[in-house]
């Protein structure tokens, strides 16, 4: 394999080692957490800001057809298409020629995406008029239209972060999304008010922010994307073969996407504010996952990819194997301890007064969104587990190049969904979406396991059982720790927004420190192997 140095030129590199995935692992996890932290004051600042429930509403749901889009077009092709390509050819002699591939598809997607943000242009009011109440309806379409050059240049940044995981640099990935969601939050700041106008004017300074991401991945990657020259070669094989991997992974990931714009549809009828909740809940338990599993899958992928690349099936299940255990590892607590404190997660993060409102104040209603967002957490809490799973081996199947496998398991999880989201929407009970979405997760992530074990058998999972039994016993004792833990806070005072944070962040420290204390002394290797990650 050849890595390029400073100075341009190439030199030999060998396959990464275990203690270099954990490192790298370690700085993306690090990446993501600051991405994570300031995603998160980006979350708590809009509601802050707006204060009303329409304006928050027309936020959340301006940024349905910019997101979906931007997964339609581009999204999954990145870790289905272009990462594995590159990964593998890397090194070869069949570089030049991926190279090439791989330019003809940007180019592709780069028009593709161009010309369908400008037909959404006429199109966002009739796709939002069927999500948007109808007295919030022009308001939210002002925002999406606003929002759609954000999805252009977000599209630019995956790209040239995707090249960059290819050569394993991922050091150079780990900045740019904390730096976009910083530019955000100066944003709602400095133009943000409780009033249309400011809205409007907020959503240019998130365009204009991603367009500070895009320039900013874009140098980082200059001596990496030197090769690539955009070209109009459509009728190459080797594009060809790049836009038949990519295609079933964007329907996979727009349907995603498309799930999470039904689930926002349905809170049309419920009362004003359900959509904003919705939206925080669906925020706060992706912060586990989206700080730990998606660090592991990203480093996994070009890492499992160069193993399928060289025809060792034995090292790539050795390197599924860990990745899973390390997602678990990090998931498991996570979804009892969210469970356990969703209700103080949400109004220690997004209530910013230093009292809580009686009965009768007038800003109850923001403070009762937050309790509705509670109660939608606690159902996509098991999510965090499932959602993991799926991530790690939806991964498995783009380093074999197979693509179609996850798109059928994403109609099914919409399709299922759909029903259980209508049933909830008809009880009027919103938690019950977030339970939609739990309950097909869970049989995805089954599904897919045994998919995937029943075409690789070489790659199987070796002592996976006795992990899993392993860690039933150090969640046995984080639950019970959990139940007296929780019956003695609830006597602890609400005194202000920075005493409620550090509260609620010390108790989950600690949570997490029995769950690690527990899984060290019933024996779970990766626990004690953390002391060796830097030797």
């Amino acid at each position: 394999m050849k890595i390029i140095l400073d100075n341009g030129k190439t030199a030999d590199r060998p396959l990464i080692r275990s203690n270099s995935f954990k490192k790298a692992t370690i700085i993306l996890i690090i990446g993501l957490l600051l991405s994570k932290v300031t995603g998160q004051a980006r979350e708590v600042l809009y509601g802050v800001v707006l204060q009303k429930p329409y304006l928050t509403d027309a936020y959340v749901q301006g940024f349905l057809i910019p997101d979906f889009i931007y997964e339609l077009l581009i999204g999954g092709s990145i870790q289905a298409a272009l990462i594995p390509t590159l990964a593998q050819a890397l090194g070869t002699e069949q570089e030049k020629k991926a190279w090439y591939d791989v330019s003809t598809f940007i180019s592709f997607f780069s028009i593709l995406m161009f010309i369908c943000l400008l037909l959404l242009e006429i199109f966002t009011q009739p796709i939002l008029s069927l999500i948007s109440k109808s007295e919030n309806l022009i308001l939210t379409v002002q925002v999406a239209r606003r929002l759609f050059p954000q999805t252009f240049f977000m599209m630019g940044a995956g790209l040239t972060i995707g090249i960059l995981n290819a050569h394993k640099l991922f050091t150079k990935t780990a900045l740019g999304p904390g730096l976009y969601n910083i530019f955000v939050c100066l944003s709602l700041i400095l133009l943000g008010a409780a009033s249309e106008k400011a809205l409007l004017q907020v959503a240019w300074g998130i365009s204009g922010s991603a367009a500070v991401y895009f320039i900013w991945q874009l140098f980082l990657a200059r001596r990496v994307i030197t090769p690539l020259r955009l070209n109009l070669h459509f009728s190459r094989p080797g594009f060809r073969r790049l836009l038949l991997l990519a295609l079933p992974t964007l329907f996979s990931a727009s349907i995603a996407q498309l799930g999470n714009i039904i689930l926002q549809a349905y809170t049309k009828t419920m009362p004003a504010g359900s959509a904003t909740a919705l939206r925080y809940a669906s925020t706060v338990w992706m912060l586990p996952y989206g700080i730990f599993t998606v660090a592991i899958g990203q480093v996994m992928l070009p890492t499992l990819s160069t193993c399928i690349g060289h025809n060792d099936p034995i090292k790539a299940g050795r390197m599924l194997n860990k990745a899973l255990r390390l997602v678990l590892l990090f998931a498991l607590p996570s979804a009892l301890i969210f469970y356990a404190y969703r209700t103080e997660i949400m109004v220690g993060i997004f209530w910013w007064k230093n009292y809580l409102p009686s009965s009768a104040a007038a800003n109850r209603e923001y403070y009762d969104i937050l309790v509705n967002a509670g109660r939608i957490l606690q159902f996509y809490c098991p999510a965090i587990i499932f959602q993991s799973v799926i991530y790690i081996y939806n991964f498995a199947f783009y380093a074999h190049s197979i693509t179609v496998i996850p798109l059928v398991n994403a109609a099914v999880s919409l399709l299922l969904t759909l029903g259980l989201g209508y049933i909830a929407e008809q009880r009027q009970e919103i938690s019950g979406l977030s339970l939609a979405f739990a309950v097909s997760t869970l049989f995805i992530a089954l599904l897919l396991q045994a998919l995937y074990h029943h075409r690789f058998k070489p790659e199987k999972l070796r002592n996976f059982a006795y992990f899993i039994w392993q860690n039933w016993v150090a969640l046995t004792i984080l639950a019970i720790y959990l139940l007296v833990e929780v019956h003695v806070s609830a006597r602890i005072p609400y005194v202000n927004k920075l005493f409620s944070l550090a509260v609620i962040g010390a108790r989950a420290l600690v949570a997490y420190a029995v769950y690690l204390a527990a899984a060290y002394l019933v024996g779970i290797k990766e626990i004690k192997e953390i002391r060796h990650l830097w030797h």
